[in-house]
């Protein structure tokens, strides 16, 4: 199968790590559960929204996020099963190569070439897209997975759309080998 990952969020810690470092910066306490919505704007104060994303362009942020607990394990898996896995991201153009840096020191058995900086994640081509955003999920007709955030949280829009929810890269990995192993029973159905 081919298989889209999204990369923030996804694979890292991008917005529990942000959230870390502006509270200290600003003595604030916004918590993950604050961001209720993918567009900070409606569920922070307006400078709070503003200064966040001014971080997303600091190399020290996409110096110090980690990878989530297991995706890296998840992720060999996957490569390791003969799954054509691309990294997808909208990440702004000058955080691009930032961003394949830390792919390669923490993924370094997924191509460069299968990392793919794109706005509009509908238009790629794949059996499955794994994202955070239910909006880049919505526009995809393949098999969908969304990891469980506060901000993508409508529930309607999952079950419209037959999107499966994943706590952790772990339960992917399960739902990946459900979807794999339905598709076999309905082609020896043939």
């Amino acid at each position: 199968m081919t298989i889209v990952v999204d990369v923030d969020n996804v694979l890292n810690n991008l917005t529990e790590k942000t959230l870390a470092i502006y509270n200290k910066r600003h003595n604030k306490h916004i918590k993950l559960a604050d961001i209720t919505t993918y567009n900070f704007h409606e569920c922070l104060p307006k400078e709070d929204a503003d200064a966040i994303i001014e971080m997303f362009k600091e190399k020290e942020l996409w110096n110090s996020l980690t990878p989530l607990v297991g995706t890296q394990k998840c992720m060999k898996r996957l490569t390791e099963c003969g799954h054509e896995v691309y990294l997808a991201t909208a990440t702004h153009p000058s955080n691009f190569a930032w961003k394949v840096e830390w792919l390669q020191k923490h993924f370094p058995f997924i191509s460069v070439a299968r990392i793919i900086r794109i706005v509009d994640k509908g238009l790629l081509t794949c059996d499955v897209m794994i994202d955070d955003c239910l909006g880049n999920l919505i526009a995809s007709s393949c098999h969908r997975i969304v990891i469980d955030y506060p901000w993508n949280q409508d529930k309607r829009k999952s079950y419209v759309y037959d999107i499966r929810r994943a706590k952790n890269f772990s339960d992917v990995v399960d739902i990946i080998n459900d979807i794999e192993r339905k598709e076999n029973e309905e082609w020896n159905m043939m």
